[in-house]
């Protein structure tokens, strides 16, 4: 599972293919995380890295067992040529 945690007009912009958006600054964040298979693998990023490096708190206390964080986030993603989804 994909989680892209910008906002939805980001997250329009372009994503990682198959990613849904749980906007980290939405007060439900925490709620709509929830809502995720907390036994799955998760790849959480964000534009930078700085709002996935901050969401990584809420999957820890909500049990997650394996969540991994894109390093520089869409940035890096698309300065490393990877495929973007509209």
């Amino acid at each position: 599972m994909v989680v892209d945690v910008r906002t939805p007009g980001e997250f329009e912009t372009g994503r990682v293919a198959g990613a849904r958006n749980v906007d980290f600054r939405d007060e439900g964040f925490a709620t709509a995380l929830e809502g995720l298979d907390r036994q799955a693998t998760h790849l959480v990023y964000c534009r930078s890295g700085g709002r996935s490096t901050g969401s990584l708190e809420a999957f820890k206390q909500l049990g997650f067992a394996h969540v991994v964080h894109l390093d520089g986030g869409m940035i890096a993603w698309n300065e490393a040529g990877q495929p973007v989804e509209k």
